[in-house]
């Protein structure tokens, strides 16, 4: 790790819940807030899509601090709102990008960290935080490199649950953004993210500092669960912890479930099969057909096509370098 800039102790080791798109992080981030000592928020971006480089001496010096402050201005804290931990706010995104602003430069990443979570912290008045961005569990790392005592929750859950929301996230949303989900929407590409943030739950379930937690298990069992949680981020005991379900896929029946189809189960077993079968997951009873899997690849070149201009913003290196960063 490179020479870096201290300019005073953290708020405290690092507390991150991370893990598989659509599977439970909000969820957790939200039983966790109804501590009143605890603020669990996100989603920061920080250690991943929205990471800048130091220079080699693993500083950051003002353009960054800026770049890095100009970004977070865009983004909107979860949870907010009235159940939200500042109710009478929309975002917070503001404050956190003007104390980002007014940190001394050069400085390290972790320093500039510090200046979002000791914000949260003020705005809240609460003594712990804990952090949720779920694609950071692909920079465990990067982020150990600089929290070395951080403590990980990883997310997971079952292929058929991840890709039923997987799906249909965009159905709760408005028209325009709702077309948008459906188009950059193809099972195969799913199958991958699927894939991926398995393989990457795996290599992270390695280290002592990370506690992987299905979301079934979560979910059916809070009781059990929740507490474990809370003990392995070295939360202090609660008696009145509670874990809400919050399905945002399919809550209060506003969204109709749509089974998957026959090239959906086709895509999730050969694909995902074998790297959720290592973490115990079964996708053998899935019905699926070769020649389903046949017709849905035909319709990739079309997609890829049609939605170069959208997964270009996703990745600077365009379409191959998403699809190739996805099949490592």
């Amino acid at each position: 790790m490179n020479d870096r800039t201290a300019t005073k102790e953290p708020t405290n080791p690092g507390r991150f819940i991370v893990g598989m798109p659509r599977a439970g992080t909000t969820a957790i981030i939200r039983a966790l807030s109804l501590d009143p000592e605890v603020a669990a928020f996100g989603e920061t971006l920080f250690f991943g899509r929205n990471w800048i480089e130091p220079d080699q001496n693993g500083h950051l010096d003002q353009s960054a601090i800026e770049r890095h402050a100009e970004r977070f201005a865009t983004l909107k804290l979860d949870p907010a709102g009235t159940s939200g931990l500042w109710p009478e706010r929309t975002s917070v995104s503001d404050d956190i990008a003007e104390a980002m602003r007014r940190t001394t430069a050069p400085c390290s990443p972790d320093v500039l960290f510090q200046a979002i979570t000791d914000t949260v912290l003020s705005l809240t008045g609460r003594k712990f935080w804990v952090e949720k961005t779920p694609h950071h569990m692909m920079y465990l790392d990067r982020m150990l490199g600089y929290f070395p005592d951080a403590r990980f929750v990883v997310m997971i859950r079952s292929p058929a649950a991840f890709l039923q929301s997987y799906k249909q996230q965009g159905d709760r949303k408005s028209p325009e953004a709702r077309r948008l989900f459906h188009r950059i929407y193809h099972p195969a590409m799913a199958s991958l993210v699927a894939r991926r943030t398995y393989e990457a739950a795996e290599r992270a379930d390695r280290y002592e500092q990370v506690f992987l937690v299905r979301l079934e298990d979560l979910a059916s069992a809070p009781e059990i669960w929740l507490p474990r949680v809370r003990e392995h981020l070295k939360l202090p005991d609660v008696t009145s912890a509670s874990f809400a379900k919050d399905n945002s896929s399919f809550a209060d029946g506003r969204v109709e479930q749509r089974p998957l189809s026959n090239a959906e189960c086709a895509w999730l077993r050969k694909i995902t099969g074998p790297a959720a079968a290592r973490l115990g997951y079964d996708v053998g009873s899935l019905q699926g057909s070769t020649r389903a899997l046949a017709m849905s690849g035909a319709t990739l070149p079309w997609w890829g096509i049609r939605n170069a201009r959208t997964l270009t913003k996703l990745d600077q290196g365009g379409i191959r370098s998403l699809i190739k960063r996805w099949m490592r």
